[in-house]
């Protein structure tokens, strides 16, 4: 047999290796995926709950910390990666509540452990990275910490709106919202800093989340200031070409850097629990601007810029293919979820499963392709809902 004859016949055997696991791949996507129409009510209901069964495996659990977090991101990414996979893990389990009301108790419980795991020194040790002070022991002073501050008020709210009870952790609840509530006045612009000299949107968007759901789970007492962020951000923060949400917000209070799908696939799933109007008018945008259909139908992604735009990539972002975003695709679900765009979400669905391909084990369900913290992600933002009183104590339904 000639050299050229072993090559090709070794060439043949790769081919064929390569369709066969080709062919497998698309066989378990055909059998995992959820139709262009969706899944009915029970195997939702199933899919849901053991994707649920397994973060409360893994991120429920006191022994969750920033070593579950992926190898190759460094510190201190690491420790925002384990406060966004706490925060995103405790939304779902949050919007899980309101529509399986039966699993409240449990996913209440789970979320005090979470917010044990938020506070403790491991994970705050990110804004002493950042800004050389820890955010909790440093309430009375004017520094942002508008991240770690922001995830952990929301967490509270989370857990309060499910019905918790805790002296102590109402206590910090209420300070850690009056101290964000005076960096946002003080700041003249209604913003306060994530990191020093850096004022992201999106950080903020999940602040002024927290204090709503301070006043849906107490007494009122931020409703003015929530009015006056989004009259500012109306006002002053829109992009003139597509008039959705810019990225950052100068120290003079100036709109900055271009609209983007993380941030705007992002404010999807928190916009519409502060301010429907607003949400819905943002979600809309985006489907405009950034929303991509597969040639051949049933697969939807969100661009990271909208056409004829092109910028950097970014942890938040994800590495772009073709100019697509995997992470702006995951949070984009959370706006489909909440005003029930079926069609949508089911085509941001499959190709999240043709990515990531799901597995099941033991009565847990995985993305097997995707860190831990997307499996976060896609359980809070394809489970986004409305969000009452109805389990908090005096509550109304």
């Amino acid at each position: 047999m000639s050299r050229w004859q072993r090559v090709w016949r070794r060439l043949r055997v790769v081919v064929l290796a390569v369709g066969l696991l080709l062919l497998g791949k698309w066989a378990w996507f055909e059998a995992i995926a959820p139709s262009r129409t969706g899944q009915d009510a029970a195997e939702t209901r199933a899919d849901l709950t053991m994707r649920r069964d397994y973060l409360l495996k893994r991120v429920g659990s006191v022994e969750f910390g920033v070593a579950d977090m992926p190898w190759i991101v460094v510190s201190p990414y690491r420790e925002e990666l384990a406060i966004a996979t706490l925060s995103m893990t405790t939304v779902a389990l949050t919007n899980l509540s309101f529509t399986y009301p039966e699993q409240r108790a449990a996913n209440r419980d789970a979320v005090r452990v979470m917010l044990d795991r938020v506070l403790s020194s491991e994970i705050r040790r990110y804004d002493v990275i950042w800004w050389g002070e820890d955010a909790i022991a440093s309430l009375d002073g004017d520094k942002g910490h508008a991240g770690y501050l922001g995830h952990l008020n929301l967490m509270l709210g989370c857990y309060f709106l499910l019905g918790g009870e805790d002296a102590s952790l109402r206590e910090l609840f209420d300070r850690v919202s009056a101290t964000l509530a005076r960096r946002l006045e003080q700041s003249g612009v209604w913003h306060a800093e994530s990191f020093p000299g850096w004022t992201y949107t999106a950080d903020v968007v999940v602040v002024i989340l927290s204090l709503r759901l301070h006043d849906l789970a107490g007494e009122p007492t931020y409703a003015d200031l929530i009015k006056h962020w989004l009259e500012f951000s109306r006002s002053e923060l829109l992009d003139p070409d597509t008039g959705m949400l810019r990225y950052h917000v100068s120290p003079a209070g100036h709109a900055a850097g271009t609209a983007r799908g993380v941030l705007q696939a992002w404010n999807s799933m928190w916009l519409p629990l502060i301010d429907e109007e607003f949400g819905r008018d943002q979600y809309q945008r985006m489907k405009e601007h950034l929303l991509a259909r597969g040639a051949f139908g049933d697969f939807a992604a969100i661009r990271e810029y909208p056409p004829g735009q092109s910028g950097p990539t970014d942890l938040v972002s994800g590495p772009l293919l073709f100019g697509l975003s995997p992470t702006a695709t995951g949070f984009a679900m959370g706006g489909a979820s909440y005003w029930n765009d079926q069609h949508t979400l089911a085509e941001l669905l499959r190709t999240a499963e043709a990515v990531g391909s799901t597995g099941s084990f033991a009565g847990r369900r995985r993305y097997l392709l995707a860190p831990l913290p997307g499996d976060a992600v896609m359980l809070a933002a394809r489970t986004m809902t409305r969000w009452d009183r109805r389990f908090v104590s005096g509550g109304v339904k």
